[in-house]
């Protein structure tokens, strides 16, 4: 039984970008699906993605679909929740990466948020699974998140060289996001 949705829509700021994104809590699961429609660095980008989240965001499986400038890209992962990813129960890649990061999308800044319990001011440092849809690649990434509010963020990778105040909702998502999105 359907017990809540919630819709969002991310507009660009660096790249010309919309994002719609669904939302639904169903049972004891979240799913996700969103799309991504716009123009980077002088491409056509179409990216179609859907995660599959327990209750307690961790993600479960997660499809994702670009097409770059007619470059087509397709992946597909499960996760056993610990932080393997693969197909078909052969958990072997991006050990230990419980959650994902998807280039072009304010969305999957809402997984850590919302899946760890942070302290007031005290750093966490996580292995992401990085997406890059752009160069349709993946790979393990260290980011940091530091709670400093109720509804906002310092996010950074690990060597600093990104560092960006998000704001965030009442649900964690990403509301401002400095230089790159915000909530329409």
């Amino acid at each position: 039984m359907l017990q809540k949705t919630e819709n969002i829509t991310w507009k660009g700021i660096e790249n010309n970008t919309i994002e719609n994104c669904q939302v639904r809590w169903v049972n004891e699961s979240i799913i996700v699906d969103s799309s991504i429609r716009g123009d980077v660095k002088n491409m056509d980008v179409a990216i179609d993605y859907t995660l599959r989240l327990n209750d307690k965001w961790v993600i479960k499986s997660f499809d994702l679909k670009s097409n770059i400038n007619n470059s087509r890209w397709e992946i597909g992962l499960e996760s056993d929740g610990e932080g393997r990813w693969g197909v078909y129960d052969e958990f072997m890649l991006f050990e230990p990466c419980i959650d994902i990061d998807i280039s072009l999308s304010p969305f999957t800044n809402s997984l850590p948020i919302n899946r760890v319990e942070f302290n007031l001011h005290q750093p966490v440092q996580l292995t992401i699974l990085y997406i890059d849809v752009l160069e349709q690649k993946m790979f393990e990434d260290k980011q940091v998140y530091t709670k400093q509010g109720a509804t906002k963020f310092v996010f950074e990778n690990d060597d600093r060289r990104f560092k960006a105040m998000l704001d965030v909702d009442r649900n964690g998502f990403v509301v401002h996001y400095p230089g790159l999105f915000f909530k329409s």
